[in-house]
């Protein structure tokens, strides 16, 4: 996975590509699907990072129809 890490990210250190890999390890579920909590946590931080007083939908961010419906 390391090597597609590098490869999309053009990331050249070995050691910062396994931190994010590992982090993302922890978020990720085999469906695809993300927790709902922290899809708002991005949006959160990101709007802070930004100065954006906007709320914004997690659907203007996050595009999860290509998943399976049911959940």
């Amino acid at each position: 996975m390391l090597p597609t890490l590098k490869r999309a990210m053009h990331i050249d250190d070995e050691d910062l590509l396994a931190k994010i890999y590992d982090q993302h390890k922890q978020v990720e579920t085999a469906d695809g699907r993300v927790d709902a909590a922290l899809i708002a946590d991005t949006i959160r931080d990101a709007r802070q990072t930004e100065n954006i007083a906007k709320e914004i939908p997690a659907s203007q961010v996050f595009d999860f129809s290509y998943l399976p419906q049911g959940r």
